[in-house]
């Protein structure tokens, strides 16, 4: 039950907007798609959503504007078109999603391969071209994404693109401190069955069929990750502080998790471990428990304890 940092400054993740906000952008035409305008005068919101329909358009099409109706916006230059200078702009468009998708699914890039990640990039974008003014959030469709694509193995890109997400969002989550021993040592012993835990707010729970937490922390070890298995497993990813942390859960250790987040006391929750050890003997049972309580706690997954 090793616990595994991911040593992401929080600072690193800010993309346009230190916002975060999850609130969409709805234009009134559909991006990708521009009219070719030949008469008439053009507010601003009409020349907004003309250019951003037309740097969104796929680089692999034409842009769907002629040289006439570009010139009204953009000047042509002394060596360059007007269509020729909205080109910058649209391959700029692609250019600097494809860096965010980079930045967040580093991991499955090095799993597809540059090019192949890239073409995907590309078709990510196309199915879910960006429409908020932050692009914390932009590549949240990923891993869905990935399981409807023709890949080597889209179940485990898309378990992988999971783990990576997971970690951006605790990145964002809010979070607080781990319960301390301070915090411990004032609950009376005798007190301590009635106890209830705060699971800490930043936590995910991801049921995955891939062991991809390992394949991560290989690449991270800068170790030559190998395409794993089928296995399932279940990986807790959350913050505290400014570390995010990758713990694999054990079926023990997830169900203590799964009973005190339902809001059951400390000796229901014990209860339920218990009888998962029912082919251990009680001895053995009761050095299961402790441990898995014990490992709980220190691991961060909780952030406070109340009577």
């Amino acid at each position: 039950m090793n616990r595994e940092p991911t040593a992401d400054a929080l600072g690193l993740h800010e993309r346009a907007s230190a916002t975060p906000a999850r609130a969409e952008f709805q234009p009134a035409s559909r991006l990708g798609s521009a009219p070719a305008w030949t008469e008439g005068t053009l507010g601003l919101r009409a020349q907004q959503e003309w250019f951003a329909a037309i740097v969104s358009t796929a680089e692999a099409e034409p842009a769907p504007v002629d040289e006439w109706s570009a010139a009204r916006l953009v000047k042509p230059s002394a060596t360059l078109s007007a269509l020729a200078r909205i080109e910058i702009y649209r391959q700029g468009y692609h250019a600097r999603l494809i860096e965010c998708l980079v930045d967040d699914y580093p991991v499955l890039q090095h799993a597809l391969g540059e090019e192949a990640f890239e073409a995907l990039c590309r078709r990510y974008i196309a199915r879910h071209p960006s429409r908020a003014p932050s692009l914390n959030y932009f590549g949240r469709h990923m891993s869905e994404f990935c399981r409807g694509e023709i890949l080597p193995n889209p179940v485990f890109a898309a378990d992988l693109a999971s783990l990576e997400w997971a970690v951006v969002l605790g990145i964002h989550a809010p979070t607080a401190p781990a319960i301390g021993l301070e915090a411990l040592g004032q609950v009376p012993a005798e007190r301590w069955p009635d106890a209830r835990f705060t699971l800490n707010p930043s936590l995910q729970v991801l049921h995955l069929t891939y062991p991809v937490n390992a394949y991560l922390q290989d690449y991270r070890n800068h170790a030559l990750p190998v395409m794993p298995e089928p296995r399932a497993n279940v990986v807790a990813v959350y913050r505290t502080g400014r570390s995010v942390w990758r713990l694999e859960l054990e079926p023990t250790l997830l169900k203590l998790t799964e009973s005190l987040s339902a809001g059951a006391t400390l000796a229901a929750g014990l209860g339920e471990v218990q009888a998962l050890l029912s082919n251990h003997s009680e001895e053995e049972a009761a050095r299961l428990v402790t441990r898995c309580f014990q490992h709980s706690v220190a691991s961060g997954l909780f952030s406070a304890v109340t009577i």
